[in-house]
């Protein structure tokens, strides 16, 4: 099969398979006062299918990082077919879809557990007079367990990361002004969250994530550090403190936090990734390759074809460059014919034929 129609097509089943249920994010309408209910809720249904079980749910940010790399999925209103695309890339047997909105009757949330290998739909829909996030929390739970055909967890701490209904829902307020590039709002709301709960970890890493967007590193890299102090063991953590280190030019210590995090979760790709990004520019290209093919293992999607062909250009190992250059056509093209035009370490490679075959075959597609 040539090279162009497999570019074209969507990869199926490349990711590691360790998630059984894939949770889109709630779609909320215009009319809906209180809109971030719907990540807040996104998040409920993850963790609750998660917590206790054999089933998991890929986590909300790293399924938002999953779609953000399929063209397909750019849009707002991302198609079913691309969900379900997105389903099989990672493996997972159903879908868990909904959205939020008010009518005169009051609360509205209409969803569905879709299972699209057998056609079977379980709805998950429910309604309340009034909104209310600790009874639309419970109404979601309640109609997940009917679905499933099991208990799900209720243990409040576990489910929400903190006992404090405030800190709650502070912190969900300013990830739905976050996600919308409303950052200083978000950065109030998440520091609102973190006085009404000073142990609540999410806000700390939401907080963290915000300033390093405004170039805060240092102050990011603060505030991971009490938050590690007193969660040692959240992998987040340390990969956000990595990942501020490495702004601020500290490899050496960027490695020892990346690293912390990946031995705490050693099938996160983006950590893995990442540690790859962080040594190449080190210059230790050995380790580099290493962590680049681990996170490539897991999942095959993931950019780190193209900085893996980098550092085969750079070393002059001419076909392994050549064999990355076209893995990445196949599962991580975007803006790649771009990258390649004006790369100079592929200079010396122009006059490869499979390199110019590459270049006009991504010049043909649209």
């Amino acid at each position: 099969m040539c090279l162009l129609i497999l570019a074209a097509r969507a990869p199926a089943f490349a990711y590691s398979g360790d998630f059984d249920a894939l949770v889109f994010d709630f779609d909320v309408e215009s009319d809906f006062p209180e809109k971030w209910a719907a990540p807040a809720l996104t998040d409920y249904a993850i963790r609750a299918i998660s917590l206790n079980s054999k089933e998991r749910a890929m986590p909300r940010d790293a399924l938002k990082r999953l779609a953000s790399r399929w063209a397909a999925a750019g849009r707002r209103e991302m198609a079913f077919e691309t969900r379900d695309a997105l389903r099989q890339h990672t493996g997972a047997s159903f879908i868990v879809d909904g959205s939020l909105s008010r009518d005169r009757s009051g609360f509205q949330f209409t969803g569905s557990v879709i299972n699209p290998d057998t056609g079977l739909v379980r709805d998950i829909s429910f309604s309340l007079k009034e909104f209310d996030i600790e009874a639309a929390r419970g109404a979601l739970r309640g109609t997940l367990e009917t679905a499933l055909g099991r208990k799900l967890p209720n243990d409040k701490s576990a489910l929400l990361g903190t006992t404090n209904s405030s800190a709650s829902a502070a912190h969900w307020k300013g990830v739905w002004q976050y996600e919308r590039n409303e950052t200083e709002k978000a950065i109030a709301f998440f520091q609102q969250s973190m006085s009404a709960d000073p142990a609540f970890i999410e806000p700390a890493l939401s907080l963290a994530r915000a300033q390093m967007d405004k170039a805060l590193f240092s102050d990011a890299a603060a505030i991971l550090r009490k938050a590690i102090s007193s969660a040692p063991k959240e992998p987040r953590a340390h990969f956000l403190l990595g990942l501020s280190l490495h702004f601020q030019r500290q490899k050496q210590l960027s490695l020892e936090s990346l690293g912390t995090a990946a031995n705490l979760e050693p099938r996160n790709p983006e950590y893995l990734f990442q540690l790859g990004v962080v040594h190449k520019e080190s210059f230790r290209y050995p380790e580099a390759i290493s962590n680049f093919e681990k996170a490539l293992a897991i999942d095959k999607s993931y950019d780190a074809w193209f900085p893996l062909a980098e550092i085969y250009a750079t070393t002059k190992q001419e076909q392994k460059a050549i064999h990355s250059l076209e893995q990445a056509a196949v599962w991580s093209r975007a803006g790649l014919l771009n990258r390649l035009k004006n790369d100079a370490d592929f200079n010396w490679l122009r006059t490869n034929a499979r390199f110019q075959l590459l270049i006009k075959q991504l010049e043909r597609q649209p």
